[in-house]
């Protein structure tokens, strides 16, 4: 979602304020998700019963979500720098 939708549509456009925001309510929704549905689905009796809290599962989550960035990040300039090859 992040790297599909919110980078072309909001970073590459100049919309950086309403990519942050964007990006944050995808994280704080897959935390939301991960934390009260998932975990009570997969582990009622062990993991499922308390809240760890936004701090702990969001500090887990962002180098997935940096690395995953970064690799469309480069892919993008990839293109770019070869149709620019590709016109001069």
């Amino acid at each position: 979602m992040v790297n599909y939708v919110l980078l072309p549509k909001f970073l590459y456009a100049g919309a950086y304020l309403k990519f942050i925001l964007y990006v944050a309510l995808v994280v704080v929704w897959v935390i939301f998700v991960e934390e009260v549905i998932l975990e009570k689905i997969y582990f009622p009796d062990t993991r499922g019963t308390r809240f760890l809290g936004v701090a702990y599962n969001l500090m887990s989550t962002l180098p997935t979500l940096s690395v995953l960035a970064g690799f469309k990040f480069g892919w993008d300039a990839l293109i770019i720098r070869f149709v620019i090859k590709k016109f001069v």
